[in-house]
């Protein structure tokens, strides 16, 4: 800071050189007044520690834990099936339908699966629930309805497997080999010109239990040729009918009044005799499969002793084997597809 001078007026000489050689006393220094203004360091160190207490602030768990607080509900998560490996269940069923699985936990911990098919075009929340089960327990049973609306071609499929029926509106057109659906029931009415082997099959994994009910209304032959109506367990990959165990209704005799012979039956292995009935019986039929062993159940009750099944990749067929002009009156109905 400069040092206090005289006025302006005066010379440069004149204010250092004294008048007549007499010295003239220095005039008096002002009292310095203390400067207001903060230093340029000190200004941002204030600012910088400010900065620092609201970001500490900010940043608190605290802080954060009450203004995350928030009571929303658990969002539900649906994931839909673009391609089904349940063998179960068609990869792209009838009429466009949709699958989807929707994923709920509980309370318990156990999440609960729900599948839905939606058909386009209709309310989603109006679908009921196709399956429905939990983890720790078992895989539910497929409605038969599922079955037997009509012959699916995305669910069943035709053999001979170098056949190429006709299909309408996603279903096999089977009428000329004597299929046909009503109502959820499979039909089998049919009395060939030629000897004729025809059949139907659906691709089964695992353990299962396979459940229907068989009404056999007629079964004759005019020839000295055995007639056959088979439902087994047969090899799928690739697809043998020779290969599996069977139920077989058996017509050995012609006649109107033949009686049918009940066989169980697999690959290498003796034929057991079950029974001889007479024709228009029914049979609550269950075909379980454990491992590699096959157990037939007739009217609630074991029938025979197990089969032995190959280990390989496993189909359900029904088919039959009908001479020329056989007669052939069936009615499959309750059919349901469980697994353990």
């Amino acid at each position: 800071m400069m040092p206090y001078s005289d006025p302006s007026s005066l010379t440069s000489k004149e204010r250092t050189t004294p008048r007549c050689g007499t010295p003239t006393p220095p005039p008096p220094e002002r009292e310095k007044k203390p400067d207001k203004k903060l230093e340029t360091p000190v200004l941002i160190a204030m600012i910088s520690a400010v900065v620092t207490l609201i970001t500490a602030i900010l940043g608190s768990p605290l802080l954060l834990t009450v203004i995350n607080k928030t009571d929303t509900p658990a969002s539900t998560s649906a994931v839909e099936l673009v391609t089904s490996h349940n063998s179960l269940l068609p990869n792209n069923p009838p009429g466009g339908e949709l699958f989807k699985a929707t994923f709920t936990p509980t309370e318990s911990g156990t999440d609960i699966i729900a599948f839905t098919s939606t058909p386009q075009g209709e309310n989603p929340t109006s679908a009921p629930p196709l399956l429905e089960s939990t983890f720790t327990s078992k895989t539910p049973t497929a409605g038969a309805a599922s079955f037997f609306q009509c012959i699916a071609v995305d669910l069943w499929f035709p053999y001979p497997t170098t056949l190429n029926p006709e299909i309408s509106n996603g279903c096999w057109n089977l009428a000329e080999w004597g299929f046909s659906t009503d109502q959820g029931r499979l039909l089998l009415v049919h009395n060939p010109v030629q000897d004729q082997q025809r059949g139907i099959y659906t691709p089964i994994s695992g353990d299962v239990d396979i459940r229907f009910s068989v009404q056999l209304n007629e079964f004759r032959t005019r020839t000295k040729k055995v007639g056959f109506l088979n439902f087994g367990i047969v090899q799928n990959d690739p697809f043998s009918i020779y290969t599996g165990g069977y139920l077989s209704y058996q017509q050995p005799t012609p006649g109107t009044a033949s009686p049918v012979r009940i066989l169980v039956s697999g690959s290498n292995q003796a034929t057991q005799k079950i029974s001889v009935l007479e024709v228009s019986f029914q049979h609550e039929v269950l075909l379980s499969i454990e491992d590699d062993l096959m157990m037939l159940y007739l009217n609630g009750e074991q029938t025979g002793d197990p089969v032995s099944l190959p280990p390989t990749d496993r189909a359900f067929w029904m088919g039959y084997v009908l001479p020329s002009k056989g007669e052939l009156e069936v009615m499959i109905t309750n059919f349901t597809i469980q697994t353990h």
